[in-house]
């Protein structure tokens, strides 16, 4: 049903990637940001590294942040509009993405990425292959997603001029990185703390780690750009910000239930992540003071309570809670889509494509 639209993603998303490509088999590069750099640098070596940026945007992805907001600027603007003409968005919006994985996987020290190798892995590997220090992956992923960032404004900025609202879908991209950005920036500091999360504090960073990004940023440029009033923008925005929490609520019971059940092996980074999860918030708070006291001493890394931290989770309420709050935010959800002024047929598009993410995303829940 949106194989079109995934298609004209895709062939935008390898025009977008062109610079890298061309800087990998041309001392000629056509990006005059990167001309002068491919004259001086050892072209050979860097040819594969170049490579793997561009498989790791290319291979795989659902796409469902560009394809949100093509689906929504149709639903406001018509069925029959040019979707070419407002393509740089979609293309910033999954280039950012891009550039938030890589990030997101140094900091989490994820292994891979969509069945692959995570993209400082796969650098680590290739520099090792040609005689490198492989210690430098991770240095070169940092600079691989500042590059694809980079290259997301780039494409922003092609939106054409006489757009409706052009400057503040602009504005809504730029705003929601920075907002994203101070999520993961809050959400690291609030992990090294001690004790628990409030239910308050943990949804206000569902809305800056996911609902704003994911979901509200999409929703809202595709509608600015298609001349919506502010009501359907604000309604936009709300859906968003309810989807999003309830998106996140299910990701976080499937991630807490596999932090738990790996608890010997777990990563001290992921134990920490355990402290902003709503789902943790309710087993702790469900606890007896014995429950809680196990389950801080495992948090601290003492593997040898992970058969009584699995007991307190098989007996906890837990997860059931947070199931029933995030299908009562997916109802309010429903309702004020349900009200929206959106073409009929694209609505329907827009619904489909969600809850079969949902469905892909919270399967092991």
């Amino acid at each position: 049903m949106l194989d079109n639209h995934i298609e004209l993603i895709n062939t935008g998303l390898a025009q977008a990637l062109e610079p890298l490509h061309e800087l990998g088999h041309s001392t000629e590069c056509g990006h005059p940001g990167l001309t002068s750099f491919a004259q001086i640098a050892g072209i050979a070596d860097l040819r594969g590294l170049y490579k793997l940026i561009n498989n790791y945007i290319l291979s795989g992805g659902k796409r469902i942040r560009p394809l949100t907001y093509l689906l929504v600027y149709e639903g406001y603007a018509g069925a029959e509009t040019d979707l070419k003409k407002v393509l740089p968005g979609a293309l910033a919006l999954e280039l950012m993405h891009n550039f938030a994985l890589i990030h997101d996987d140094l900091i989490d020290r994820s292994i891979t990425r969509r069945g692959h190798a995570a993209l400082q892995v796969s650098f680590s590997s290739y520099l090792a292959e040609n005689g490198r220090p492989s210690d430098s992956g991770p240095d070169l992923a940092i600079l691989a997603g500042d590059i694809v960032y980079s290259l997301a404004l780039e494409n922003c900025l092609k939106l054409e001029p006489e757009l409706p609202n052009r400057d503040a879908a602009i504005h809504e991209l730029l705003s929601t990185a920075v907002r994203t950005g101070c999520g993961a920036f809050n959400e690291i500091w609030l992990r090294s703390g001690s004790g628990v999360l409030g239910e308050e504090e943990i949804l206000r960073l569902y809305n800056e780690k996911t609902a704003n990004y994911s979901f509200a940023c999409p929703l809202k440029m595709g509608a600015l750009l298609a001349g919506a009033d502010c009501t359907e923008i604000n309604k936009l925005g709300e859906f968003a910000r309810l989807v999003g929490q309830a998106y996140q609520i299910y990701d976080d019971i499937k991630d807490m239930k596999a932090i738990i059940i790996n608890l010997p092996t777990a990563h001290s980074t992921h134990l920490r992540e355990l402290r902003t999860m709503l789902p943790y918030h309710y087993l702790y708070s469900t606890g007896s003071d014995r429950d809680r006291k196990i389950m801080s001493c495992a948090l601290r890394g003492e593997t040898s309570l992970h058969r009584k931290f699995m007991e307190i989770l098989d007996k906890s309420p837990a997860c059931d809670m947070a199931s029933v709050q995030a299908e009562d935010l997916l109802n309010t959800a429903r309702e004020i889509f349900d009200s929206l002024k959106t073409n009929q047929t694209v609505a329907e598009r827009i619904n489909s494509l969600l809850l079969k993410f949902f469905n892909a995303e919270t399967s092991a829940v």
